[in-house]
Order: C-alpha cells, then sequence, then structure tokens
C-alpha cells in the first residue's frame, strides 16, 4: 500500500512535537507531503482541527487513512464514529501503526469502538484529576488565577510614561513584547493595586432627613427634626451646612434677623441691659421684648414675634 496512505499526526501542546509520530509514519510508507499535523489541540474535540480535516479531504477511495495511535486520532466516542462511518461510506480504510482496520467489518468496527472507548475513558480521568487538583490547590489559596503579563512596577510606569507623552500605545507594546490590547487595558482599565486586598473598605450609610411641611424648604435638609421623630425640634444653628456640604441660606437670613434685632434693642435699652445684667439674647421675656415689657424691644422687627 505503499503510495496509497495519508497520515495524520496531533500533538496537545505547542511545547510537545511531532517528530517521533512522523517518523513512523514515514516508516509505514506514509509520503512527506501527506503528513497532515495539529499542533497545540486537544483529541476531545474535533473543532479547529485544520490538520485534521486536511487529511480527511486528502483522501481517496482505496487509501487508508493512517495514524501511529488511536488516540492521535480522537478521544470522543461520538466523533469516532461519525468519522470513521464518513471515511467507510467513501471506501476509505483505517490504518492505525502497521495494522488495518475496515469499519465494515463487524470485528474491526468492535475493536476500534473498544478503542475510541478507552481513549475516552482516559480523557475523562485526566480532566476529574486535573478539577480535583486545582480544587485543592484553591482551597489551600495557591491558585489565584491568572496572573497578569507585566508586574506592577511595569504597569505604573507604562501608566506614568503614557500620560506624561513620553511614548505612544504602538511603542510601549513593542518594548515589553505584548500586545497593544494589553497595553490599552493597562492604560485605561482600573489600577488593582488601589484597591488591594489589604485595603480597608469603609461602609457609609446614607440615612437621608426627613421634611416637615410647615419649615422644610425644598433643596435643604429639615434643620428643626430628627429623622424618624418629627416631634423632637433641634436647636437652629446659624450657619449650619445641608447634606451636601452648602450654608443653609435659611438659617443665614434668621441669624441676620436675630442680629439686626439684637442691635435695635441695645440701641433702644442700652442702661437697662447692662442694670439687669441679661447678654441680649433674642427673644428673651426678661429683657421686656414680650407682651409684657414696655414695647420698646424687637417687636417691631418684620419676622419676630412681639
Amino acid at each position: 500500500m505503499n503510495g496509497t496512505r495519508v497520515g495524520y499526526a496531533r500533538c496537545s501542546t505547542d511545547e510537545q512535537d511531532v517528530v517521533i509520530q512522523t517518523e513512523q509514519l514515514l516508516t509505514l510508507g506514509v509520503p512527506e507531503d501527506r503528513i497532515y499535523i495539529d499542533r497545540g489541540f486537544s483529541g476531545t474535540t474535533r473543532r479547529n482541527r485544520a490538520g485534521l480535516d486536511q487529511a480527511l479531504a486528502a483522501v481517496w477511495n482505496g487509501s487508508v487513512f493512517t495514524v501511529t495511535k488511536f488516540d492521535r486520532f480522537a478521544r470522543n466516542m461520538a466523533e469516532a464514529n461519525e468519522i470513521l462511518t464518513d471515511l467507510s461510506g467513501r471506501g476509505v480504510l483505517f490504518g492505525l501503526g502497521g495494522s488495518v482496520y475496515d469499519w465494515t467489518d463487524p470485528f474491526g468496527r468492535l475493536f476500534l469502538q473498544t478503542l475510541a472507548m478507552v481513549a475516552e475513558f482516559e480523557a475523562n480521568l485526566g480532566h476529574m484529576r486535573t478539577r480535583e487538583g486545582m480544587a485543592l490547590a484553591k482551597k489551600n489559596g495557591k491558585l489565584k488565577g491568572k496572573q497578569p503579563k507585566l508586574p506592577e512596577p511595569a504597569r505604573r510606569s507604562i501608566r506614568r510614561r503614557y500620560a506624561e507623552g513620553e511614548v505612544s500605545l504602538a511603542d510601549l507594546a513593542t518594548e515589553y513584547s505584548v500586545g497593544r490590547s494589553t497595553i490599552h487595558r493597562i492604560i485605561h482599565g482600573p489600577e488593582t493595586s488601589r484597591w488591594s486586598d489589604h485595603t480597608p473598605k469603609l461602609d457609609v450609610i446614607f440615612r437621608p432627613r426627613s421634611f416637615s411641611a410647615p419649615t422644610a424648604v425644598p433643596g435643604f435638609p429639615d434643620p428643626d427634626h430628627v429623622q424618624g421623630d418629627p416631634h423632637r425640634p433641634l436647636r437652629r444653628r446659624a450657619g449650619r451646612r445641608d447634606l451636601g456640604g452648602r450654608r443653609c441660606h435659611v438659617a443665614d437670613a434668621a441669624a441676620r434677623h436675630v442680629r439686626q434685632a439684637e442691635r435695635l434693642a441695645n440701641r433702644s435699652h442700652p442702661a437697662g441691659d447692662r442694670a439687669a445684667g441679661h447678654r441680649g439674647r433674642p427673644g428673651s421675656r426678661r429683657r421686656g421684648c414680650g407682651a409684657g415689657g414696655d414695647g420698646l424691644g424687637p417687636a417691631g422687627v418684620p419676622g419676630l414675634p412681639a
């Protein structure tokens, strides 16, 4: 069958090579120009295996599709049965090492199906061991996900140099031997060091103050009532601030009226105030500013009670 064979070789990672498989296929009589190779692909799926697709397209009626080991061909029973059925329908035989098998023969079909079952079983065992090892590493804190391509000092340097306009994004990608998308994520992405695991997080809860109908002003918090209990008034202080940090203009206006009333009261009874020993607090009944006084207090000031 020299010259009628089409060979296929595969390795799971880019670090592996197919030198041994290629030499064995050449020994079996496969021409060098009819050996198709897939590098870095798993045998559990047919997806994206361009070498396998080319090898299946290169066979013809009466030729032999040849591999050195069955698991190099497939590790999935369903896909293996599908490919072998298609090859058999096109009159192509299946070569495993130095042996040739016919899919239409019951014994040949049984043997190939058994090999496919064993290959899938070995792949499933490998996946199970990998998941167990990852779970144990995650439990011990050794599995922290994919590490960044560049260390944090290099990332800070990239942000600083790009912000200062020293270099362009393409120059940084060439200098650090990474893709432009990686530099773009470093520059425009969040700075992970700013919110590290050692940074304390503050839980701030904002509780809005309630508004009461008699004294509330839209856009300002009610300075005279406490949240949840509107019947407990607070003493108004001149110049108090609202939740946004701005001065409350309503309180400022009231303070100005109070100061004006004090000045008028002091001009009216300077001697009486000194004799009484009062400080001139606005609205005090002791000064005679109320109904029982002499009527010369701040009763005439707008906005203040007589």
